[in-house]
């Protein structure tokens, strides 16, 4: 007796979903037990936080920041100004690739077509 398609699909359907399911719960319980072997810990993090000093600003930094921050606008204008070509290979249409790919489709179409009469 041949069993049934449908019946054979389910059975499939069922047990794949089941095994996913299991497979998930053991990453969850998994998770929890690590979870309960390694708490987290905030003092530590808290203590890492308060050892953080603010830096102290001077003449001399504000000078150098100014300094940076020119070299900075000219490097962003130095590069917008080389990269001003964006739209330029959509205005061009298509390239020899383009072409080349389009005549050899022509061309397997024209034989597929020969061969299969």
């Amino acid at each position: 007796m041949e069993p049934n398609p449908i019946m054979q699909g389910l059975t499939i359907t069922v047990v794949g979903l089941l095994l996913a399911f299991l497979a998930m719960s053991l990453f969850i319980l998994t998770m929890v037990v690590l979870k309960k072997l390694f708490p987290y810990r905030e003092e530590a993090e808290e203590a890492e936080s308060e050892e953080v000093e603010t830096p102290v600003m001077s003449v001399q930094n504000d000078a150098e920041g100014e300094v940076i921050a020119a070299i900075a606008v000219a490097l962003s204008q130095m590069r917008a100004a080389s990269h001003s070509e964006l739209g330029s290979a959509l205005l061009a249409g298509r390239g020899t690739w383009w072409v080349a790919n389009r005549m050899a489709a022509r061309q397997d179409a024209g034989l597929q077509r020969k061969y299969t009469r």
